[in-house]
């Protein structure tokens, strides 16, 4: 065994309670640390990456799909040149390498990777938050192989909002083989609770354990549309999650996530973990 794999097999059982089983991988979580470790398809890195994925969704769903890319209002190296004075009031800024690190800018204040903070960010706080993105490389602890291999940028974009938050719906479906098999729906209100759906939207019961139990939410008109577009998008991967954000009667293309959770996040009850791990083939990656 490398070093490697005993490092994930560690942090594997450590976070999902049991052994990783890289010989003969049932769960969905085990099959993510068989892909970091060993799956090394060149479009991983390009659909990861938050700014060129978008060449990739351009290459197979045409031009038209740039109406539903969220717009971006500056991409460069440094965040010194960030063009600030000409910012809107609302905004996002987050890197291309990274999840969860975002710099958010809203009429009530701003939040920092994911923490609100109650005093107003300066210029320099700006910089230092962007500098501090790239001290360390994401997905480093998790082996998440794809994120070492982007060109680091820095990405300015509009802020999607809707009054009261009501109509706000981030919708992510699993796909497999380029089959869609669960919606997981997260309604932005008061809470922020992860759901997960079928796809004729049956309420599964399944939830992240990290995770309360959240609320019904009502399916999204274009929901179809959405699960036709990620089974387009997934057909060129074993398995991905295709995540869209949508604001009442539009949506947006967000990212392509190959590694939810890193492949640590536990499921309840913990059989849906062995569910979505049957619809993944991974006979093109364990050879």
């Amino acid at each position: 065994m490398t070093d490697l794999n005993k490092c994930e097999q560690d942090r594997f059982k450590y976070h999902v309670g049991h052994d990783l089983n890289l010989r003969h991988p049932r769960s969905y979580n085990e099959k993510i640390a068989c892909k970091k470790l060993f799956d090394r398809n060149p479009l991983l890195p390009l659909t990861t990456d938050k700014y060129r994925m978008r060449s990739f969704v351009r290459s197979v769903l045409g031009y038209a799909a740039e109406e539903h890319f969220i717009p971006q209002l500056w991409v460069g190296k440094k965040a010194k040149d960030i063009p600030f004075n000409h910012l809107p009031d609302t905004y996002i800024i987050k890197p291309n390498n990274a999840a969860g690190r975002e710099l958010i800018k809203r009429d009530i204040g701003f939040t920092v990777d994911k923490h609100p903070t109650k005093r107003t960010l300066t210029i320099d706080d700006h910089i230092r938050v962007c500098s501090r993105w790239f001290h360390s490389l994401h997905g480093s602890y998790g082996q998440e192989w794809a994120y070492s291999q982007i060109d680091p940028l820095i990405i300015v974009e509009k802020l999607i909002t809707v009054k009261g938050g009501e109509g706000l719906i981030d919708c992510k479906f699993f796909v497999f083989h380029g089959e869609c098999k669960v919606a997981q729906v997260l309604g932005v209100g008061e809470s922020y609770t992860f759901v997960f759906y079928d796809m004729e939207w049956n309420r599964l019961d399944a939830r992240r354990a990290d995770s309360a139990r959240g609320k019904d939410v009502t399916k999204p008109i274009m929901f179809d549309e959405l699960a036709s577009i990620a089974c387009k998008l997934g057909s060129f991967f074993d398995a991905v999650r295709i995540d869209f954000l949508v604001a009442n009667d539009r949506y947006y293309i967000g990212e392509i996530t190959h590694y939810p959770g890193a492949g640590y996040g536990k499921f309840l009850p913990t059989e849906f973990d062995y569910t979505l791990g049957s619809y993944w083939d991974m006979k093109n990656v364990l050879h």
